[in-house]
């Protein structure tokens, strides 16, 4: 072979490299967890897909670093998704683009239920204010749904919450799909007759003031069954039809009761339990309120009886008749004095409510936003054999607690206790409790009536909450937001995602839910790259192909003289 044809292959051979790899986008997911590659539950749910799906997501344009690096995640993300299943399509919009052609994009994606986030741009010594709408658009068989991949949590800073929107884009990604997929919802149901929350202070999370998609009646079909009426059949109650009737419910939700239950309550609901179903319970360990201290200067706390300490102790838990404390909490107006006859107010920490930040790692309650609490009490939990306990959430490591009967009393916060007061660490006041229950009335005398008794469930799952707030929006003429804070005028959003996902882990949708236990160390660029540093990474880009050039030239004419020039 001359040497001439050598050259000319060796310039084909370097074409053909750089043309690939622009063509294709090869990549090794060298991270420990596989952050960068679908994972076998993903992939599952992509062979399903026999028809055109279709992505449109709305981050594009000028953007920070940070923010830039979520793009990359989003834009790999997506090429994984189409290089698995040809059926899927996507596409990156500008909203800045479309604005500028006189289209109405912003009324488009608010219909969407997609929010806007406004950021800070500053380039070449100018800073311009820029509007996104960190989201996307699902098409499927002709539905559509939407969803928001930005995480807002008020503990954390920027980067910390780009890095948990990029752990959870592959969970809400698929609870989206998912829900276009199904032909069928699971139904749920609240329970009500021991003066549970009413449905106006329950809207928000079944049907959502915001009308986007964060609501369980998007997900399942919403039902609320009232525990008190029965059949009477031949002058007995038909215990078996109401054990019946809950029994097509996949999971049954307790918010709040206020109540005692009395002995036929707690069987109707233990035999639920037995038969296969699934329990979320919020309850208030205290009858402790705001609203107690509105017409008198100090209010007794005492213990909220509700009857149900026997069956938590079958659960393997109790709550404590007692409130927490906390240094992590947020504020409500005093009246500080009067300018003229108007009263004059301030801001003051109220230890009562607690702002919880989940340290959690179990995929309900890991990385989620801020949740609000409301005089929240204590769990202890004991053991039980059969049943797996997690704790889902718990307070700051600065809380103390307060035990029944308290005078309660707003000179808390004109002589606040000291903060080495606030000894204690980690107060239980959220654990699942998955495995074989033992029914509470084994070996007891049962209620008069026709009914299958069973004495141990199957695989069942209970979730207890020991603040009936969690799932409380407030109503006033209006339904406000689940989460919201009246005072500071913010909303919490890990109020309403906690529900979401705890009720998704009760409907055994553990596919979807174990999306969300990726991890993702914090190693994002900080800041915008300087002039400098571009000019130094164009400089390695243009000179970078020539040296790769020099260095197969010397190889190949090495090469040559050793077997031709001979």
């Amino acid at each position: 072979m001359s040497k001439n044809k050598i050259y000319i292959l060796l310039v084909l051979i370097l074409m053909t490299v750089f043309i690939s790899s622009n063509s294709f986008r090869l990549k090794f997911d060298l991270t420990k967890n596989k952050l960068y590659s679908l994972k076998k539950i993903s992939k599952e749910i992509i062979d399903d897909i026999q028809k055109p799906l279709m992505i449109k997501i709305y981050l594009s344009g000028d953007l920070p670093s940070d923010f830039s690096y979520l793009k990359q995640y989003v834009s790999n993300f997506m090429f994984e998704l189409s290089k698995s299943n040809d059926l899927i399509n996507y596409e990156f919009i500008d909203p800045d683009e479309i604005m500028s052609s006189g289209q109405d994009i912003l009324k488009y994606l608010a219909s969407k239920n997609l929010l806007p986030t406004e950021l800070d741009i500053v380039s070449k010594n100018e800073q311009t204010k820029k509007v996104i709408f960190p989201g996307a658009v699902v098409f499927y068989e002709g539905k559509e749904s939407s969803f928001n991949f930005l995480q807002s949590n008020v503990f954390l800073s920027n980067e910390q919450n780009i890095n948990n929107s990029i752990q959870n884009f592959e969970f809400e990604f698929f609870k989206c799909l998912d829900n276009l997929m199904k032909d069928k919802k699971q139904k749920i149901a609240f329970l009500n007759g021991n003066g549970q929350l009413s449905k106006n202070n329950l809207n928000d999370i079944c049907y959502s003031v915001m009308n986007d998609y964060d609501n369980l009646n998007h997900f399942y079909d919403v039902d609320f069954v009232d525990i008190k009426e029965l059949e009477i059949v031949n002058d007995e109650i038909n215990i078996q039809k109401k054990i019946n009737d809950l029994n097509q419910y996949k999971a049954i939700i307790i918010a709040k009761p206020t109540i005692k239950f009395n002995i036929l309550d707690k069987f109707i609901i233990d035999q639920y339990l037995m038969n296969g179903g699934n329990l979320m319970w919020l309850v208030d360990g205290t009858n402790g309120s705001i609203d107690s201290l509105n017409n008198t200067d100090n209010f007794i706390v005492s213990s909220n009886d509700l009857n149900l300490n026997d069956l938590f102790f079958k659960y393997g838990i109790r709550i404590v008749n007692d409130n927490i404390q906390d240094l992590r909490s947020s504020m409500i107006p005093i009246v500080t004095g009067y300018n003229g006859n108007i009263p004059t107010q301030k801001l003051f920490n109220w230890p009562f409510h607690i702002i919880f930040k989940s340290d959690t790692e179990h995929p309900i309650s890991a990385n989620l936003d801020a949740i609000k609490g409301n005089f929240t009490s204590s769990i202890d939990t004991l053991m039980r054999n059969n049943i797996k306990k997690s704790v889902l959430i718990n307070s700051s490591k600065n809380s103390r607690s307060v035990l029944t009967p308290y005078n309660l009393s707003l000179r808390i916060i004109e002589s606040p206790p000291s903060e080495e007061s606030f000894l204690i660490s980690n107060i239980i006041t959220g654990v699942l409790l998955e495995g074989k229950f033992e029914s509470l009335f084994k070996n007891r005398i049962l209620p008069k009536g026709e009914m299958v008794f069973t004495e141990y469930s199957n695989k069942s799952k209970v979730i207890v909450f020991s603040d009936g707030d969690f799932i409380k929006n407030e109503f006033n003429k209006r339904v406000y937001p689940l989460g919201y804070d009246k005072y500071s005028n913010y909303l919490y959003a890990g109020n309403k995602k906690l529900i979401l996902n705890s009720v998704q882990y009760l409907c055994d949708d553990n596919k979807l839910i174990s999306l969300r236990n990726r991890t993702l160390p914090l190693n994002l660029i900080r800041g915008e790259l300087s002039k400098t540093d571009i000019n130094i990474l164009g400089l390695i880009n243009l000179i970078f192909p020539i040296i790769l050039f020099y260095i197969f030239s010397l190889l190949f004419n090495h090469y040559y003289r050793l077997n031709y020039e001979k």
